[in-house]
């Protein structure tokens, strides 16, 4: 089981030195979905996207947003970095 804690640490770091557009996370620790639960714990409103580095990659290679680097399959979109990367 993933440890929320760490998960609410990362998120709480990341509001501090105002990571807000999105959170890079490798594939086996997809915080993405524990965010509602962390909200409900520690009375937070989190929604922040979360990425992938191919992701990333994908659109600092200058690659096609949704057909490289899939950022409409995200459960919560990040509309900054849809809005940088190339579209079809």
């Amino acid at each position: 089981m993933l440890d929320r804690h760490r998960h609410a640490a990362v998120f709480q770091e990341g509001r501090r030195r105002r990571h807000r557009d999105a959170v890079p996370a490798v594939p086996e620790r997809n915080v993405e979905i524990y965010q509602d639960a962390i909200n409900n714990k520690y009375g937070t409103d989190y929604k922040i996207p979360v990425m992938f580095y191919s992701q990333l990659m994908a659109v600092a290679f200058g690659m096609d947003a949704k057909a490289n680097a899939c950022l409409d399959r995200n459960t919560i979109r990040s509309e900054k970095l849809e809005n940088l990367a190339k579209t079809g």
